[in-house]
């Protein structure tokens, strides 16, 4: 062997060797020991990425699978056309130009269905009857039917235009059954013009209004236009109670009230009074006297305990 000769020991990984004084000296290159670990690292995370792409493969595929059986599902319960989708109990759904309609039957413009658009909500029965509508617009609300809710909110509640309540509460209607208590402290019974306002201290006659204790033959009747009480007996007036000048109390005989009809019972704060005619009657004055008036007739005796 000559000095500077080469070996490679193929027995040892190719390592090389130089012959120099007299033995082999290794002469391998450091870097590739290195490269080869590096490249043997990379193979093992080259591996273990491969296996994880196959897990990802693996899962995508499931996924896909399910995604599949979905769409098959979908495609059997909605079947869609061009503006149509229906489901297995035949409730479609349309889309066109007046807007999205849900119904049941075999057309989309009668029968039962429900139609929503910019004009608003509406709702129809199966005879093709509007049984609610929602303004877009304006909010506006009808329905035909009943309306039930713990709490109501509103500017005005109109039923039919025959029970109004506005915003500040007040109410007005054709009619009305109440049960309870009213409390009022203001208002009339009648019109403005013609029957009794109420005030917090009770009622005022206005107009021509009356108060009637009954429908039948026989009742009391107040009158405000004559300030005065009727009787009614046998469904004719017998006579009426009513004022006569300041402090004065008037009963008489008659179908109406009046100043001038007899025969009648006056009180006042001088005297009571009864007289059959304007030229005969009784007084018995507050002074302690009593004047007769007219012709007078005794039936049976008379006696006197004083002088006349």
């Amino acid at each position: 062997m000559l000095e500077g000769d080469l070996w490679v020991d193929t027995d040892d990984g190719n390592k090389m060797y130089r012959y120099t004084s007299g033995s082999w000296v290794s002469v391998q290159d450091g870097a590739i020991a290195t490269a080869n670990t590096n490249a043997a690292a990379a193979v093992t995370t080259a591996n273990a990425a491969a296996a994880a792409a196959g897990t990802a493969q693996s899962t995508a595929n499931t996924a896909l699978a399910n995604a599949a059986t979905a769409y098959s599902a979908a495609i059997g319960s909605l079947q869609p056309s061009a503006s149509t989708i229906v489901n297995s109990t035949n409730q479609m759904t349309a889309i066109a130009a007046n807007g999205i309609t849900v119904y049941s039957g075999a057309s989309a413009s009668s029968g039962a269905r429900v139609v929503l658009n910019s004009a608003g909500l509406a709702g129809f029965n199966s005879g093709g009857t509007a049984t609610f509508s929602i303004s877009a617009s304006t909010g506006a609300a009808v329905f035909s039917g009943s309306v039930t809710g713990s709490t109501i909110t509103g500017g005005t509640l109109n039923i039919g235009g025959n029970a109004i309540i506005d915003a500040s509460g007040l109410l007005t209607a054709t009619g009305a059954t109440i049960t309870g208590t009213i409390n009022a402290t203001a208002g009339y019974f009648g019109t403005s013009s013609n029957g009794w306002s109420i005030s917090s201290t009770g009622l005022v006659g206005v107009g021509s209004g009356t108060i009637v204790t009954s429908t039948g033959a026989n009742a009391i009747v107040l009158s405000s236009t004559d300030n005065a009480v009727g009787i009614k007996s046998g469904g004719a007036y017998a006579g009426w109670i009513g004022s006569i000048g300041s402090g004065a109390i008037l009963m008489h005989y008659g179908t109406s009230p009046s100043s001038v009809a007899y025969p009648r019972a006056a009180m006042s704060s001088t005297a009571g009074t009864l007289s059959g005619t304007a030229s005969s009657g009784y007084s018995a004055n507050s002074d302690g006297s009593n004047t007769i008036t007219g012709i007078s007739r005794f039936i049976n005796s008379v006696q006197v305990d004083q002088s006349i």
